[in-house]
């Protein structure tokens, strides 16, 4: 009999003084026993929830481990404590994803694959929410405020996970060009590490309290489409039940040809020709080398640098073309973007707001008459844009909206289980409206965050939390059920209904929400006539 078992044995028989003494160390004793190890967690009374931080559920990938698949962690002898974060994946820093202190001070460690979990208690089995944290593959951490996943634990009465994996060169650069087939599958090396902590989470978590069959994989931006390329492996249903991709679909997961073009690319910008070159270099040295190849190359290849590739190895399967040919269709998904994404990203280059709609490079396949119909068409329903905005909201449907409804069709032909959104909420006193991210705060709860950096607000407003709490909502449903509208809250999710090409169910998250059929429908009427199946596809991604 374990001690948990025992104390509540005691409580039985004992005086009523004694039984309330044994529910106050059962609350304390935030002790699990893992298929790694014995783990010493914390409880915050506060917070009525268990807390366990920084476990780890692969070895350290260094040495002659450094470039390969991550290998599952050996397991620990005593008891591990839980209490503190991992430390962040090795990577450069960008000030956009935070301060250094968020990351631990630390961007040099390679013994990083941990993750974090939240729980309201370590009985009965409730709904698994995994978040896989966004930074283009190249920046982020599990360890970051912006993710606690407290208040979704306590609101939602879920088992919340956050999780590193590693990013950049050392995740997402195929070595085998310069390593041979020691390598095979090292440009999906942080797809790898996400496919070992959603194993590790499945074979674990009952003991925290959380339901080993009913889990929900949920990402933003580059963990959406991580997830995304997740559902091309083999038996994607192995890693989760459900998925959550915020502004990050299929599209991005690149061919096996473009992978090898911008990794050879990649290498003759570093001056690299063999492996044995990187092996024994420190991270530091490493991280440095990157960011100089990175600097000799073009945006639009830098942005895409470390995606991840179908390389029948890890992905072995155009993620879309598995999803229509109905390998996921027991998944339930729901999918989404932001009303104007790529506005972020004027933020870092403002000459993006130069950009003529009908000049866009993303356009350039097409001819002149389809470019300035498709100008016209966006320009006259932003009247009040100008057209460096209207550009980049053509970009942004190009890379995210059209993507996420092109999957959403898809897995309606095999299920009545795929769910799409859009976020409008617009920034107050901002010309930025709704771009990539925003969401994000009203997800984790982070609104006072929002309002310290708008100008004229000085706290969230009434009408803010109630959409947080709507979203928050949604996604909770999600991870109960598969329907986002079975609340566990007073909602306003009642009209929203699975995406089919009937009727193109869409929630409008903003003040107030609403569902609509088909939103800008003449917009994506007009891509659906065109010779594309969306932005980052080539001939062997259709």
């Amino acid at each position: 009999m374990n001690l948990r078992a025992l104390v509540i044995a005691l409580s039985l028989v004992i005086t009523p003084y004694s039984l309330t003494y044994a529910n106050e160390v059962a609350i304390d004793n935030a002790h699990v026993m893992t298929l790694s190890g014995a783990l010493k967690g914390e409880y915050l009374a506060d917070q009525k929830l268990y807390r366990f931080l920084g476990i780890p559920y692969a070895q350290a990938q260094v040495g002659e481990y450094r470039f390969k698949a991550p290998r599952p962690t050996k397991p620990w002898g005593g008891t591990l404590q839980a209490t503190t974060f991992g430390p962040a994946s090795a990577q450069a820093f960008d000030q956009h994803e935070g301060s250094l202190e968020d990351f631990g001070g630390d961007l040099t460690n390679e013994d990083s694959l941990s993750l974090n979990i939240w729980t309201p208690s370590l009985d009965k089995k409730r709904p698994v929410m995994v978040w896989i944290h966004g930074g283009g593959n190249a920046h982020g951490s599990s360890r970051s405020p912006n993710y606690n996943g407290a208040n979704l634990a306590k609101r939602g009465d879920v088992v919340f996970v956050s999780i590193n994996y590693r990013l950049g060169i050392f995740g997402f650069i195929d070595m085998s060009l310069i390593g041979g087939e020691d390598y095979t599958g090292s440009a999906n090396n942080g797809i790898r590490d996400q496919m070992m902590a959603l194993k590790w989470i499945r074979e674990n978590i009952e003991q925290f309290g959380g339901d080993p069959d009913n889990i929900t994989a949920m990402g933003n931006s580059a963990g959406a489409t991580n997830l995304s390329a997740i559902l091309g492996s083999k038996k994607p249903k192995q890693y989760f039940d459900r998925v959550v991709l915020q502004s990050g679909a299929a599209f991005l997961t690149r061919s096996p040809i473009s992978s090898a073009r911008m990794n050879k690319m990649f290498f003759e910008n570093m001056g690299i020709t063999h492996i044995d070159q990187l092996l024994h270099l420190p991270a530091e040295e490493l991280i440095r080398m990157q960011e100089k190849a990175l600097n000799g190359m073009l945006e639009t290849d830098v942005d895409l640098m470390f995606q991840p590739t179908m390389d029948s190895e890890v992905v072995e399967e155009f993620p879309l073309r598995a999803i229509r040919n109905g390998a996921t269709k027991d998944i339930d998904m729901l999918i989404g973007s932001t009303a104007n994404e790529l506005m972020l990203y004027t933020l870092y280059d403002p000459q993006l707001l130069e950009r003529q709609p009908e000049d866009l490079p993303e356009l350039q396949t097409l001819p002149w008459i389809a470019r300035k119909l498709i100008s016209t068409v966006f320009s006259w329903n932003r009247p009040h844009m100008q057209p460096g905005q209207v550009a980049m909201d053509i970009f942004s449907d190009l890379a995210f909206r059209l993507p996420a409804i092109r999957m959403a069709e898809a897995q309606s032909m095999h299920a009545n289980n795929a769910w799409l959104y859009r976020f409008d909420w617009p920034i107050p006193n901002s010309k930025m409206g709704a771009p990539h991210a925003i969401e994000l705060p009203f997800l984790f709860n982070r609104l006072q965050d929002i309002a310290d950096k708008v100008s004229g607000v000085d706290r969230a407003s009434p009408e803010w939390r109630q959409l947080a709490h709507t979203l928050q909502d949604a996604w909770i449903n999600f991870a109960h059920s598969g329907n986002p509208t079975e609340s566990l809250h007073t909602s306003f999710l009642s009209k929203w209904q699975p995406y089919n090409e009937s009727s193109r169910s869409t929630l409008l998250f903003n003040t107030p929400v609403q569902v609509v059929e088909d939103p800008s429908k003449w917009e994506r009427r007009l891509f659906s006539s065109l010779p594309f199946d969306g932005y980052f596809d080539d001939e062997e991604n259709l």
